[in-house]
């Protein structure tokens, strides 16, 4: 798979929910490297972050695709691609408790996610979608 095909994820993201946001940006760093970064803020404040990577490991269609999870700078926890369709991408780690799988697509304009797993004993699902974020104005 070519990480081309997930150009439908590139793009900076937004959702605003009275005093919270969240904010997720995805750029192509080169063939093999999606870049994202995650932050979540409420009044102001910055109350989460994450850095995200998605990368092509080996060489032709046999090359295996990870999302890389780095939340507040810790060291990665690895998610292999499980499914991949035109604007929607999933990827699991059944050995990690929450999330176990994270699944992505879009929705119109809309950056949607899915997280599903094992917490506090049961399971636990959370999704949510991001509007595409205006970009900046130049100036006057």
């Amino acid at each position: 798979m070519s990480l081309a095909a997930l150009s439908w994820m590139l793009g900076s993201w937004v959702l605003v929910e009275g005093e919270r946001a969240s904010y997720e940006t995805w750029r192509l760093e080169d063939e093999r490297t999606l870049v994202g970064a995650a932050r979540s803020e409420q009044d102001g404040r910055v109350t989460s972050w994450e850095h995200l990577r998605i990368v092509q490991q080996g060489e032709g269609p046999a090359g295996l695709v990870v999302y890389l999870a780095s939340p507040g700078g810790r060291f990665p926890t690895a998610f292999a691609l499980v499914e991949q369709q035109e604007q929607r991408v999933a990827f699991e780690n059944p050995g990690h408790d929450f999330p176990r799988r994270i699944t992505y697509w879009r929705q119109g304009e809309q950056l949607c996610v899915e997280l599903q797993g094992q917490e506090a004993g049961g399971a636990q699902e959370l999704s949510w979608c991001w509007q595409r974020e205006a970009p900046p104005r130049a100036a006057d």
